[in-house]
């Protein structure tokens, strides 16, 4: 899932946080309606404002509590699929707090896929040691055998 359709998930749901509000508010307001202290149309533009200022408080919150990490998670899953060395970020949660919930979640990814990083590189470099290891003992059992023919000859 990319980065714009996690906003898009979560923009729609603020809409329909937004709907549901509007939808309790005529619930609530259409019996006070029918009674006579509140006129159908302030009961719809009631349930317009309410509906609207809950979509709009609702994407902002899940936006910025869900939208950010989750791009923060997705680029890092990203960057550790490419393989890049030494690239993957390495991050403290906005605002230089302790953070909460997803973007602790995505410190502790970047975290590990840095850890995942140098243990590749640790690895890497271990393997070229072995295999210059086999080489010196292949080198030096050639030279014992030719030792050996050697003394044999002579």
């Amino acid at each position: 899932m990319r980065a714009g359709q996690v906003r898009l998930v979560l923009v729609l749901d603020a809409v329909a946080l937004g709907a549901a509000a509007a939808a309790l508010v005529v619930g609530a307001g259409l019996p006070l309606a029918a009674a006579g202290p509140l006129s159908p149309a302030v009961v719809v533009a009631l349930a317009v404002g309410a509906g609207a200022a809950v979509a709009l408080l609702g994407g902002v919150l899940l936006v910025r509590s869900v939208g950010r990490p989750m791009d923060r998670l997705l680029a890092a899953a990203e960057s550790l699929g490419e393989g890049a060395a030494g690239d993957l970020p390495f991050l403290e949660p906005a605002g230089g707090g302790a953070g909460h919930g997803l973007s602790r979640a995505a410190v502790a990814f970047e975290r590990a896929a840095a850890a995942l990083v140098e243990e590749r590189r640790r690895l890497a470099e271990k393997v070229a040691e072995l295999e210059r290891a086999g080489e010196a003992l292949a080198r030096s059992e050639r030279l014992a055998t030719a030792g050996r023919l050697a003394s044999g000859i002579a």
